[in-house]
């Protein structure tokens, strides 16, 4: 199954660079395929994913003005049939969404009620997590920043990645 969902992240994350004030911060995804070589992995071309597959998102926010850009906010989403992989997030993620709108400080949780009547507060599994979020603070002048997390593709059919 072909999906564009890659460059629907693009589009997504060229609307979510967000930031106050002039300026322009350009945006470039990239993703890699994870491949297990001991402790120290290896990334390759990701033109085709399988189930239980990893892949690595890696996202440049660059700063093509000539003036500092304000507050700037990475947004990356985690695509549906994905499950992001903890801790892979870099620098680490401070936010998520289970929406890609509403964002909560991680981990995310919820409020469930107890066959005793009780309330209590549970986390919400990773597989539910649909967007990441950083606060990059301010972009000088031609700096770029890089933020890059890893999801396992759920055991649902082969996917193919838009070719370069």
């Amino acid at each position: 199954m072909k999906v564009a969902w890659l460059w629907m992240c693009v589009l997504l994350l060229a609307g979510q660079a967000m930031a106050a004030g002039k300026g322009e911060v350009s945006v470039s995804l990239q993703q890699f395929r994870v491949q297990a070589n001991g402790e120290m992995p290896i990334l390759g071309v990701a033109e085709r994913v399988r189930p239980g597959e990893v892949i690595e998102y890696r996202v440049v926010y660059h700063n093509v003005s000539k003036q500092v850009v304000r507050q700037v906010v990475a947004t990356l989403p985690v695509p549906a049939d994905t499950e992001w992989v903890a801790d892979s997030a870099k620098p680490t993620a401070q936010e998520a969404s289970l929406d890609g709108q509403h964002f909560a400080a991680m981990p995310l949780r919820r409020q469930i009620t107890l066959p005793s009547g009780q309330i209590a507060w549970r986390e919400v599994p990773l597989k539910e997590y649909r967007a990441l979020r950083w606060h990059l603070g301010d972009l000088a002048a031609g700096q770029q920043i890089l933020v890059s997390a890893r999801v396992r593709l759920s055991t649902l059919p082969v996917v193919e990645t838009h070719k370069k």
